[in-house]
């Protein structure tokens, strides 16, 4: 499918844009406390939704050589400080990592990071 349609799907399911930020990474954040190995696995589990072909962040196609990972990322513009994980590419992740890097994403597919336990 491609990334064209999936954007149509998502605005005509009525889903919320939000802006969203990567943040720096803590030696806390290095494996989910819920048992998933990784935190796209973390992402996958509590998600309800699937996983595409596309990065949420660059909008390119997810390759082996550049898998999906979990990203934590917080809201911009918002009172809500929490921490949450969307599937990004490991290219996108890494970049972000600075907390300067941008970009948007329907609300509904964030995922508190660990429920609020981090």
């Amino acid at each position: 499918m491609s990334l064209k349609i999936i954007l149509e799907i998502e605005r005509s399911i009525h889903m919320t844009n939000i802006k969203v930020k990567h943040v720096a990474s803590r030696d806390d954040w290095k494996e989910p406390k819920d048992g998933s190995g990784t935190w796209i696995e973390y992402w996958e589990k509590h998600s309800g939704y699937q996983l595409q072909d596309f990065c949420r962040d660059c909008r390119k196609k997810v390759t082996s050589d550049n898998p999906f990972v979990g990203a934590h990322v917080k809201k911009i513009n918002s009172s809500d400080n929490s921490i949450y994980i969307v599937p990004t590419c490991d290219r996108c992740n890494k970049q972000g990592k600075s907390g300067e890097r941008e970009f948007i994403v329907a609300e509904e597919i964030l995922v508190p990071a660990n429920k609020g336990k981090l």
